[in-house]
């Protein structure tokens, strides 16, 4: 997605995918992932740290 729309966004995945040939493909594209179910506070906490990261990138 990030080279098709915008290679500078910031991403997130939020899944509940358990295939483990999925899961690896997620894991080694280097977005964050979070996994189903999600607490508030941690995606919240996430989605901080990757707009401080974009922040600091500009």
């Amino acid at each position: 997605m990030r080279e098709r729309f915008a290679p500078e966004a910031q991403l997130l995945i939020v899944t509940g995918e358990t295939s483990p040939e999925r899961l690896q493909r997620v894991r080694a594209s280097g977005v964050p992932v979070l996994f189903k179910p999600v607490r508030a506070q941690t995606l919240l906490r996430t989605l901080a740290e990757l707009s401080l990261a974009t922040d600091q990138k500009s």
